[in-house]
């Protein structure tokens, strides 16, 4: 058994993670306290699912003692036994302390048992050294599609089994499922949106009719029953992996291998999936890549049907949620970092921005043709209507002013993205190398504005899914040459997993 340098990292993550924690706790004893009074950040309720703190952490440290054995011993009988140990630990710990044998516990195995193997697996699929000509790159990515929406249920199912993942469907007050049948069919939920919109429920009112068309149109072929509408939203959500990977691929000039290590690591941000199973939130990821990706793609082949499909995913991605618009922000930069590298003339990024303003008018302009949608009489009034309840909200529960959020919410996003994630994003940032400077800038930039676009007092790590994408990317480029080690990929897939199910633990 050899242990390369590579294991400071663990120490180094863990270190920061309670930096941050005593950080968040000092704010607290100051008194600042935007919604709970509890250490994991601002908006997240830290409460342990059992009295016993060294219990609540015994699942996420035997997540690290197999995840240490994938990455550590040499041979497979002795990785099995290790896995088999702790299962029989977690087994029979459990009985003692309950007297009893519960779903959860099976749902704790499984999950560790799940986190084992696919590390195993997916570490043995990066050490392949012609993985740039592998031909089953679909079949990998299928495979890491199914590990997200299976990690992604066992996470939500740690509390309170399979039935959380169906509790936030079941709010039909607040989410978008009350609001299924409110008229005679879709067509008509579009032309009477304006009209309609001030009696939806309190999530549909602020939106656009994005989700609630998807969930509605999906209610006829499954049902509209909690259960069914939230495994849907999991493996819709979960599509997002694959316009990603073509994205990435795009941004790393076709490094295949970049591309899939940064499509995995995506699954395992903790945001993304503690929320994939209990938020309508990542219904939109799939258009936020798919958009991204043809933008990109247009770019580098100077395609102009490319730029034009970017336009219209643009114009789809926001139909879910008017800040979304703010993703604007990014294609602007970078048309105008492509010009300042000289790499396309003035003239042809006016032609690209025209093209791609064609394809987002065109598609609202089609949308009302059809069915009478005003996309911005709906938007005027859904922000009145936000105004409304921050008034009410001040009075029942008061918070911080808006601007205190412009800290706060950043402070969330970087405990949500991920330790790993956030320090190569960090990292990154005092970067020498020219070209990675221009890309450090095109992402910073696009936070600082997604941060402003932001107006939320809270809830920054649920409904503000798509501002994580702009965190992974810059640390990838960080995280790169030391992916030559695996065993330095293994580390910081470890440490995401344990942060996530610390998180939710």
């Amino acid at each position: 058994m050899k242990i390369e340098n590579e294991i400071i990292y663990l120490p180094m993550f863990l270190s920061l993670l309670l930096i941050y924690f005593l950080m968040v706790s000092l704010f607290y004893l100051v008194g600042i306290e935007p919604i709970y009074r509890h250490i994991t950040p601002f908006y997240a309720l830290w409460k342990p699912i059992y009295p016993s703190l060294l219990r609540s952490l015994q699942l996420p440290f035997f997540i690290i003692i197999g995840g240490l054995s994938v990455l550590y011993l040499n041979h497979k009988i002795y990785k099995i036994m290790v896995a088999l140990f702790c299962s029989i630990f977690l087994l029979c710990s459990s009985y003692i302390q309950d007297k009893t044998l519960s779903f959860q516990i099976f749902n704790n195995i499984f999950l560790f048992l799940l986190i084992t193997v696919s590390m195993s697996l997916f570490i043995k699929v990066i050490s392949n050294k012609n993985l740039e000509e592998n031909k089953k790159i679909g079949l990998i990515l299928l495979r890491i599609y199914l590990f997200y929406i299976l990690f992604s249920i066992e996470v939500a199912s740690i509390r309170d089994g399979l039935t959380a993942i169906a509790q936030p469907y079941q709010r039909t007050k607040y989410e978008y499922i009350g609001d299924i049948g409110i008229t005679k069919n879709i067509f008509e939920l579009f032309s009477r949106y304006h009209e309609i919109q001030p009696h939806l429920s309190l999530h549909g009112r602020l939106a656009p009719p994005g989700p609630l068309s998807l969930l509605w149109f999906c209610s006829y072929l499954i049902g509209k029953s909690p259960m069914s509408l939230s495994l849907f939203t999991i493996f819709f959500g979960g599509l997002a992996i694959f316009p990603l990977f073509l994205w990435i691929k795009e941004l790393t000039y076709n490094n295949t291998k970049t591309a899939i290590i940064g499509t995995f690591l995506y699954t395992l941000i903790p945001s993304l999936v503690l929320f994939c199973a209990t938020s309508t939130e990542i219904l939109y990821m799939p258009f936020l890549f798919l958009s991204l990706w043809t933008f990109e793609k247009s770019i580098n082949k100077s395609s102009i049907p490319f730029i034009f499909i970017s336009g219209i995913s643009f114009a789809i991605l926001s139909l879910f949620k008017f800040t979304l618009l703010s993703i604007g922000i990014y294609f602007l930069l970078r048309g105008i970092i492509v010009f300042l590298k000289k790499q396309s003339s003035f003239s042809r990024l006016i032609i690209w921005a025209v093209c791609m303003l064609i394809g987002f008018f065109s598609f609202y302009f089609i949308l009302y043709f059809i069915t009478g949608y005003r996309p911005i009489q709906v938007f005027f009034q859904a922000q009145k209507m936000f105004q409304e309840d921050i008034q009410s909200l001040q009075i029942i529960a008061p918070r911080y002013s808006l601007w205190w959020f412009k800290l706060f919410t950043p402070l969330t996003w970087a405990y949500f993205t991920g330790i790993p994630i956030l320090f190569g994003f960090l990292r990154q940032i005092g970067t020498k190398n020219r070209q990675e400077q221009y890309e450090v800038v095109l992402f910073l930039t696009t936070l600082l504005i997604l941060t402003l676009a932001y107006i939320a007092p809270g809830e920054g790590e649920r409904s503000a899914l798509y501002v994580f994408p702009f965190f992974l990317v810059p640390s990838l480029h960080f995280w790169h040459n030391r992916f030559n080690n695996s065993n330095t990929l293994g580390v910081i897939i470890l440490f995401l997993i344990f942060q996530t199910v610390l998180t939710e633990a």
